[in-house]
């Protein structure tokens, strides 16, 4: 029995969940942020660029961005698929609550979906407010919770705990005010929160579940510890179980299912 673990999960990652999912959110987030041509923008918790991609079209000529994220397996496929953009660009392997930067030497910092997996939140967030400039932008978004996301919550309950802890904790911040209080707590000013929904849109419902588990290895040690054997066993367990769920958002091929997020505007 085979005990190699999937092929390149990051860059999996990179081809499925950022192609379908994080690519559209990521331009909302970015209008939000308004990054303007020279200006200084941290990317934290990048993975591998969904939203560094779109921001230095933005910021040239003369800007730069720093994507941090603690993978170094996300950050080699970042730098792989966007490369530095000749200098613009700078990848670094980085806690969020340790970042290498100077103080008050970013204009502009985004977080996609990333400050509930952070262990130390408020750490996270005084170590952004150490880095933004006074006056500089924030942006940050949070899953709502499960109850908003029927297809997420389905693979929640069918997964037999081994999908179930990362699916929980995306959806950790998602309770209404609950981004609000932590950023208003963190001392940022200009505080506003907005709820937003977006139908996502995949081009296989029938390979949805394969290409979620495939791509949480890039997360999950225990996923990417499984046999070939084990993991072909967990994706036709929890697809047989949630069927009925996916049935429910097919059309044609295509698995369309409807995604919530909190998304924050803020100044230092």
């Amino acid at each position: 029995m085979s005990q190699q673990t999937p092929p390149n999960p990051a860059a999996f990652y990179e081809s499925y969940q950022v192609r379908y999912l994080f690519a559209p959110w990521s331009l909302d987030l970015i209008d939000r942020a308004r990054p303007q041509p020279g200006e200084r923008v941290l990317d934290l918790a990048c993975g591998t660029g969904a939203v560094a991609r779109e921001v230095v079209k933005r910021i040239s000529p003369n800007g730069s961005l720093v994507g941090v994220d603690l993978s170094p397996d996300m950050l080699r496929v970042a730098s792989e698929v966007i490369g530095t953009r000749d200098g613009v660009v700078r990848w670094q392997q980085a806690s969020a609550e340790a970042l290498p930067l100077p103080d008050a030497s970013i204009d502009v910092a985004i977080c996609q979906q990333g400050l509930q997996f952070f262990p130390d939140k408020a750490g996270a967030l005084r170590e952004l407010r150490r880095v933004v400039k006074p006056g500089g932008r924030v942006a940050l978004s949070v899953w709502r919770t499960l109850e908003h996301h029927p297809v997420a919550l389905a693979m929640s309950k069918a997964a037999n705990g081994r999908l179930g802890a990362v699916i929980k904790v995306s959806f950790a911040l998602g309770e209404d005010g609950a981004l609000q209080r932590i950023l208003e707590d963190a001392a940022f000013q200009s505080v506003r929160v907005e709820s937003v929904e977006k139908v996502i849109t995949f081009p296989s419902a029938d390979e949805w579940v394969a290409h979620v588990v495939r791509g949480a290895a890039a997360a999950l040690p225990e996923l990417r510890a499984m046999t070939d054997d084990e993991r072909a066993q967990l994706v036709a367990e929890v697809q047989a179980e949630i069927a009925p769920t996916l049935r429910s958002y097919t059309s044609g091929s295509e698995l369309l299912f409807p995604t919530a997020a909190h998304v924050a505007t803020a100044r230092n």
